[in-house]
């Protein structure tokens, strides 16, 4: 009589669904998180490329008109905190290149020296470019998955 009680309670038991939702949950649940959390991700790295690159054709437009200025480096890098105020972007994330005689591009690798304001004197008519290199940094997934650095170049002529 046992083996039957027992035969009768298997049956029981594996035709008992109840927990089953809380089971498929627990192996569902951390997938689709993940899946969330990458989208929010991708939104905000989005979010910072759009933001980074209106600042970065802004930067350009003011690079290209300020001959004569006394420090043309200083208004490229007043227009990423214009731009892109919640954005920390250094000195050392921005390269300011102009054509030389030759029509070469030479970077400005000291952003005070009038080395800079000598060089894009000389450039009219001739490219000017501002890149940047941007160390993003994404909330929820590791930098395996992620799209950064973000990296913007845009030129123009010097007026």
């Amino acid at each position: 009589m046992t083996g039957s009680k027992t035969k009768r309670n298997l049956t029981a038991f594996r035709n008992d669904q109840r927990g089953s939702v809380l089971v498929e949950s627990a192996l569902i649940m951390p997938l689709v998180i993940l899946f969330i959390a990458g989208i929010a991700d991708y939104g905000i790295t989005l979010y910072q490329y759009h933001t980074l690159s209106t600042a970065n054709g802004s930067a350009v437009r003011q690079l290209i008109v300020s001959r004569g200025f006394d420090n043309p480096y200083a208004g490229v890098r007043d227009q990423y905190n214009e731009w892109a105020p919640n954005l920390t972007v250094t000195d050392d994330d921005i390269i300011v290149s102009v054509a030389d005689s030759d029509g070469k591009l030479k970077a400005c690798t000291d952003k005070t020296s009038p080395s800079c304001r000598t060089l894009l004197d000389d450039a009219a008519g001739k490219q000017a470019t501002v890149s940047l290199n941007f160390p993003c940094t994404t909330t929820f997934i590791p930098s395996m998955a992620s799209p950064c650095p973000i990296k913007i170049t845009a030129s123009g002529m010097v007026e």
